[in-house]
């Protein structure tokens, strides 16, 4: 399965973006019946522009681990392409959750006063639709061949570099897409060894054996 890109999807949309959950991916498997949702979670962004005016995003997040960056962006995107597909479904899962227990009670206000229709007013608060994307990808430096120091110094301008270099290639897919009028939070993290610090990662979260997910 893809549970650590399901967690650090998580924790960089909660903590970094400071978007909290609507749904965990444990939870839109639950909630989703017969609809089988392809997010990986669905969160909701509070922010305010520059005019300081309130703005809202539900935020569909989906997540890639894969050991070349560009192949981690072209499989997150087909699912951002499915993701638009259904959108409409996957904001009904969202606002199944005014109804359960699985957001605090000042979240849900929120998202209720944004996705349900309210008695005496025209119109409901406006929001837009965003995607959150984690990437994990092999960084492709061999850490043996560095000292500690060092090596963080070249982890830190290999992945300026590996960002830049698919900067352009990235907007090419949100524009083939036709997905301009979208904000993407997008998140990379370089491993070493994707395929071997995937379990390792897991096994330290979960305990020695990981996870059968």
């Amino acid at each position: 399965g893809n549970d650590l890109g399901e967690i650090l999807l998580f924790v960089f949309l909660e903590e970094v973006l400071k978007a909290p959950k609507i749904l965990s991916k444990v939870e839109l498997k639950a909630q989703s019946g017969s609809y089988d949702s392809e997010c990986d979670a669905i969160h909701f962004l509070s922010s305010t522009n520059s005019n300081g005016n309130s703005y809202y995003n539900i935020v569909f997040g989906t997540s890639s681990i894969v050991g070349d960056v560009k192949d981690a962006i072209n499989a997150a995107f087909d699912r951002v392409a499915k993701i638009h597909s259904k959108s409409e479904q996957e904001i009904l899962l969202a606002e199944n959750t005014i109804f359960t227990k699985t957001v605090d009670q000042s979240t849900a206000q929120k998202i209720k006063d944004l996705l349900l229709p309210q008695k005496g007013k025209k119109r409901r608060v406006s929001y837009d639709t965003a995607f959150g994307i984690f990437l994990a990808y092999d960084l492709g430096l061999n850490p043996n061949n560095y000292t500690n120091q060092d090596f963080e110094v070249k982890l830190e301008q290999k992945m300026k570099t590996d960002i830049k270099a698919h900067t352009q290639y990235i907007i090419d897919k949100i524009n083939n897409l036709n997905l301009g009028n979208y904000s993407f939070y997008i998140y990379f993290v370089p491993l070493n060894d994707v395929a071997n610090d995937k379990q390792q990662i897991m096994n330290a979260v979960f305990g020695e054996g990981g996870t059968d997910g």
